[in-house]
């Protein structure tokens, strides 16, 4: 009997490999992604409530220094906003391109995978029908053997 052996074997190693590596990287882009919206949402907070801060200032006395220095706060929120969303836009588009690699990689591993279980059935089959005609090859051996001593006997 044939041992049962998958030629691409290797190539199928190498591919649920690349797919582990892929979820992980996809994984990571994840974590980045979250951890830019919850700096996107940290610095909306921040600009809404100086916005809040400065409504209340309205109506009152305000240095030109202390004036300057709530504009200035506000302009460094609002560039420290759009580089936040920046980075949110570029992971999430490291997420969009990590899933549809790990998409790609996972089919590709699943129609290694099934082209092997094919595989395995048919040497499986084979190999049953090979045990059967050695068992059938075997049986008619012994018959013809019974068969001549039967002749033999008489």
């Amino acid at each position: 009997m044939k041992r049962f052996r998958f030629r691409l074997e290797r190539v199928l190693k190498l591919k649920q490999q690349r797919r582990r590596v892929a979820e992980l990287v996809l994984r990571q882009a994840s974590l980045a992604l979250q951890q830019a919206r919850t700096a996107v949402f940290g610095l909306t907070e921040d600009l809404r409530k100086k916005a809040e801060s400065l409504e209340t200032e309205i109506g009152s006395e305000m240095s030109a220094g202390q004036w300057l220095a709530h504009c200035e706060h506000a302009a460094q929120l609002e560039r420290s906003l759009v580089a936040a969303e920046r980075t949110e836009r570029l992971a999430a588009d490291k997420v969009r391109d990590s899933a549809a690699i790990c998409t790609r990689l996972s089919t590709e591993v699943e129609a290694l995978e099934s082209l092997r279980r094919q595989q395995w059935q048919q040497h499986s089959e084979d190999t049953q029908s090979e045990y059967q005609r050695d068992m059938d090859a075997l049986a008619m051996i012994r018959w013809e053997r019974g068969k001549v001593q039967g002749d033999t006997r008489k």
